[in-house]
C-alpha cells in the first residue's frame, strides 16, 4: 500500500510511503514493492527512511542467504532526467541467516543530485545479490515502511537547522 503524508507546493516536502508487509525477494530479479505517482516530477529527493523492518532470509540449499544480500532500491533520476536506481543494504553488515529487525533507518540525501522521474513517479523495489540457484526466493520482507521525502524541505525546517547548526557552534563562556 502506498500512501502519501503531505500534498502541498512544492514549496514543503512530501513523503512518499511505502509498506514492505510480506514481500517476497528473489536474487537477481528486482520485485516491484510499490510505485507512488508524486505529481511533481524533477522534484529533488531529500532522504529515505526506513521503521520498523523485520526481514526472514531462507536457507534453501543448505547454504544460506545473508541478510548482507536482502537490497532495497528505488528508481530515481539524476538532474538531466536519467534514470538510475538508488540501490542500498539495510543491514549490510548481517552476513547470517535469520529473521531481523531494524528500527529506524535514515540516509540523507538532500544535495545528492537525485530526483523525482519525469514521469513522477516513485517505485520502490526488493531484490537479493546473492543466488543460491533454486528460483525460490531469498527470503521475505515481513513487515516495515519505506519513506522516499522528496520535494523542497518547510522553510521553518531550514530555519531550524539553521539554528541548530548556530547554536553548536557557539563558544561556552567560562
Amino acid at each position: 500500500m502506498c500512501t502519501v503524508a503531505a500534498m502541498n507546493t512544492t514549496a514543503v516536502a512530501d513523503i512518499a510511503s511505502f509498506s514492505l508487509d510480506d514481500i517476497d525477494y528473489y536474487a537477481g530479479i528486482f520485485t516491484l514493492v510499490d510505485e507512488f505517482d508524486t505529481g511533481m516530477a524533477n522534484d529533488p529527493i531529500i532522504g529515505v527512511h526506513l521503521s520498523e523492518i523485520i526481514l526472514e532470509t531462507y536457507d534453501n540449499t543448505g547454504q544460506p542467504n545473508w541478510a548482507s544480500e536482502a537490497l532495497l532500491a528505488i528508481d530515481l533520476a539524476q538532474a538531466d532526467g536519467q534514470s538510475l536506481m538508488y540501490i542500498f543494504a539495510p543491514f549490510e553488515n548481517e552476513d547470517s541467516q535469520g529473521i531481523f529487525n531494524l528500527e529506524n533507518w535514515y540516509a540523507d540525501l538532500t544535495g545528492s543530485g537525485y530526483y523525482v522521474p519525469d514521469d513522477g513517479i516513485i517505485s520502490v523495489y526488493a531484490v537479493g545479490s546473492w543466488s543460491d540457484g533454486t528460483g525460490l526466493p531469498s527470503g521475505t520482507w515481513l513487515e516495515g515502511l519505506v519513506e522516499v521525502e522528496f520535494g523542497v524541505p518547510a522553510p521553518g525546517a531550514i530555519v531550524l537547522l539553521m539554528v541548530a547548526g548556530a547554536a553548536s557552534r557557539r563558544r561556552r563562556r567560562t
